[in-house]
């Protein structure tokens, strides 16, 4: 059996707020790839504390393998990188510590200062 990867380094799909995510932000090996060719190519992981941390997905865990920290429109954030084929997965406990909110009538993030139109 053959898999593929959806989250390659041939494209940069933006960071997504997932309301399953309680506790740590998570992101890709692929996506990682993807934002360092894209978007910022001087980017590196943080490996210093590799292993210290398991990631969950669904029923399974994941090692992570080192930590980004990137500068993003709603603030700073740090980002677990895993061995996974998954998105920049902004989890519940940034968004409150960023003291953001998703609002869903309008499509926007609103942070304290402004509002972001979220692209679908």
């Amino acid at each position: 059996m053959t898999t593929t990867s959806r989250y390659t380094l041939g494209k940069f799909y933006s960071i997504i707020i997932d309301t399953r995510a309680l506790k740590l932000s998570t992101i890709g090996w692929g996506q990682y790839l993807a934002y360092k060719y894209t978007i910022d190519t001087t980017t590196l992981i943080n490996d210093s504390t590799v292993g210290v941390v398991y990631v969950q997905f669904s029923i399974s865990f994941t090692l992570f393998i080192g930590l980004l920290t990137v500068k993003s429109l709603v603030g700073i954030v740090d980002f677990y990188v895993v061995k996974a084929d998954t998105l920049f997965l902004l989890s519940l406990a940034d968004i409150d510590f960023l003291q953001i909110y998703y609002n869903n009538l309008k499509n926007t993030v609103v942070i304290l200062t402004t509002t972001i139109p979220v692209i679908c």
